[in-house]
């Protein structure tokens, strides 16, 4: 049946939300709320092991980092090393020198001679000597052969001697062997240090190093230009 009010609007009485919807209502919003609290309970309670798990992760990661730095420094290093050493072998295989015979003598010195001694690295350079006219001087050469020696060697060649004693000795078979001497001006170590750089494998010991300068003679000079020829002369 349809019912019809016709009573004015403001006459009318207000319609209200029957009370199982209201209750409906009200127990959804109370259910509701107490979920939100229980997740933010839950929530609250599992923080600190976040944080401590974060915590894990970031120091698991910066030792991770620090792992890795300590394989590729040394890599770093030993390809730096290899770039210079390459670099030389090049400047070395272009030079004015005959670099062949003289390697070959410091390598027999040293395999045949100086037993506990490695040789750790080679420059070269040349440069203007001193005091002389720019343009027109001869240049000054200097091999620098980088060494180590074992500091408590069990070589009988240096068993017995001080580090002092061991360097003199080296620049003495250097000074002697046939082939490395020749045009050589002078030789000469300007200072030593000992290193645990060599505390691993093959080596196992501690070493002191020390550069041995090889002062060479100038190269010769360049062929003076010829005068240019007179003009022919005119039939």
């Amino acid at each position: 049946m349809i019912q019809v009010n016709l009573l004015p609007e403001e006459m009318r009485a207000q319609e209200s939300t029957p009370w199982p919807r209201r209750l409906a209502i009200f127990a959804g919003a109370g259910i509701l709320t107490a979920l939100l609290c229980m997740v933010g309970v839950q929530r609250l309670k599992t923080l600190p092991g976040s944080r401590d798990h974060r915590n894990d992760l970031q120091k698991q990661l910066a030792v991770a980092a620090e792992n890795v730095r300590t394989k590729i420094d040394p890599l770093k290093r030993d390809l730096n090393l290899l770039d210079q050493r390459q670099a030389l072998l090049t400047q070395l295989g272009t030079g004015f020198l005959r670099w062949t015979p003289r390697l070959d003598a410091l390598h027999q010195t040293l395999r045949n001679d100086l037993s506990g001694v490695w040789i750790t690295g080679f420059s070269y350079d040349e440069r203007p000597a001193k005091g002389a006219v720019p343009g027109k001087a001869a240049a000054e050469r200097l091999l620098t052969v980088s060494f180590a020696a074992s500091d408590f060697s069990d070589s009988p060649t240096f068993y017995t001697m001080t580090n002092e004693e061991k360097i003199a000795e080296v620049v003495r078979r250097l000074s002697r062997a046939e082939g490395f001497k020749k045009d050589v001006i002078g030789i000469n170590v300007s200072s030593w240090a000992l290193t645990d750089d060599f505390l691993k494998p093959p080596w196992n010991v501690r070493a002191i190093t020390f550069p041995v300068n090889v002062l060479l003679t100038p190269p010769p000079a360049p062929p003076a230009p010829k005068p240019p020829a007179p003009p022919a002369k005119q039939g």
